[in-house]
């Protein structure tokens, strides 16, 4: 209220409207509690000012001196600019040229303090944005890294979760792709080969499925697949392209006789089946799939040639 009551004298002075704006500077004056020396500054200015303005230049340096006074006890450089500059030009007024001189002085030396004062706030302004960019991306990279595999570069299992409940309710299909005997490849060929036929494998999926879906590994040498608002003749064209992919590639940059192949399992939904019966769905595929030979892509529960146990699966699913 204070700020507002002399910024309107303020503005009343300069509109020539003298007798009106000391009515809010009494206004202001009168309000309750202390208002510090920061307040009484501006209200000490503002008088002067309205007091030059008004055919009062005597009166009006008393009360810009006190300002002045005032703002140098509190070493408060944007009022003690300003006064300084307003007792300049009363004492200009009075016809004092000597101290109107030596106050000018004063005021270009304040200012060229006060310049170098507001430089140093916008350059720590613009470090303050610099470095709020800076946390930003790392924000963003650490955000990006905990929903991404570090190995092969695309989503991780937070991310399929958090893809597949976004999709909650919307018709969509679901696989579920592994690779056969991979274990044999970390065995024989090493985990460095194994980690490469990963990444080789995902940037497959990926150029296979392009805009079309969302690929994620979910662990191992397994990876889900999601194909949103897609039929299951859909995603199964898709998954056959993956499929082919892997099995024809040149594997003997990598190492020499390696051979690698994929099964999948794959489920499709209206959007009332719950995710969670799908990825069921699909991981028993998945295992007819290995069970009835491997390199193949499975869609229904058919039946499986070998017995159903958890041994049995474990060991067919390495």
């Amino acid at each position: 209220m204070r700020v507002a009551l002399c910024n309107t004298a303020e503005m009343l002075g300069l509109q020539g409207r003298h007798d009106l704006a000391c009515a809010y500077l009494e206004r202001s004056a009168g309000l309750p509690g202390d208002p510090g020396p920061s307040l009484r500054i501006h209200y000490l200015y503002t008088f002067g000012d309205i007091l030059l303005r008004s055919g009062d230049p005597h009166q009006a340096r008393t009360v810009v001196a006190e300002a002045l006074t005032l703002a140098d006890a509190c070493q408060q450089v944007d009022h003690q600019v300003n006064c300084a500059h307003k007792l300049a030009e009363i004492l200009e007024a009075l016809g004092d040229a000597t101290s109107a001189l030596a106050m000018f002085r004063r005021f270009h030396t304040l200012y060229v303090t006060q310049s170098g004062e507001a430089a140093r706030r916008r350059a720590r302004v613009e470090e303050i944005r610099s470095e709020t960019e800076q946390w930003r991306s790392r924000a963003a990279t650490l955000a990006g890294q905990a929903l991404s595999d570090p190995l092969t570069g695309i989503a991780n299992r937070r991310s399929f979760d958090q893809i597949l409940n976004r999709l909650a309710g919307t018709p969509v299909a679901l696989a579920i792709l592994d690779l056969d005997h991979f274990k044999a490849v970390n065995d024989l060929f090493s985990h460095i080969v194994g980690d490469a036929v990963l990444q080789r494998v995902a940037r497959a999926i990926v150029g296979q499925i392009g805009p079309h879906g969302h690929a994620a590994r979910l662990g191992g040498e397994e990876f889900g697949l999601i194909f949103p608002d897609a039929s299951e003749a859909t995603a199964a064209a898709f998954c056959e392209g993956i499929r082919v992919a892997i099995s024809c590639t040149d594997w003997s940059d990598v190492a020499p006789g390696l051979l690698v192949t994929a099964s999948i399992g794959l489920a499709a939904g209206d959007g009332t089946i719950p995710s969670g019966e799908l990825m069921q769905a699909a991981d028993n595929r998945l295992y007819i799939a290995k069970t009835n030979g491997r390199d193949r892509i499975v869609i229904t529960d058919g039946p499986v040639l070998l017995a159903d146990d958890a041994a049995d699966r474990q060991r067919w699913l390495a």
